[in-house]
């Protein structure tokens, strides 16, 4: 009898604890800093949304729609 690799059982237990700094900048940006404390200690990303001219952003970072979507097709 095989086993089944670890990324293919249909459960896991996955915790991800991460501290976050979050700001608005001009018009519609926003911006973020997260920084992971478990499991990888210390690995710091930046994230970044803006909307669009049409709703008074400048259009320099992905919409928080595209985020969202994203998340869910994840």
């Amino acid at each position: 009898m095989s086993q089944i690799p670890v990324g293919m059982q249909e459960s896991q237990k996955r915790d991800l604890h991460l501290e976050v700094e979050a700001r608005a900048a001009q018009n519609m940006r926003k911006e973020a800093r997260a920084t992971m404390l478990a499991p990888a200690r210390g690995f710091t990303f930046d994230i970044a949304c803006d909307e669009g001219p049409w709703l008074g952003g400048d259009n320099t970072a992905p919409p928080p729609l595209a985020y969202f979507t994203a998340s869910i097709a994840f």
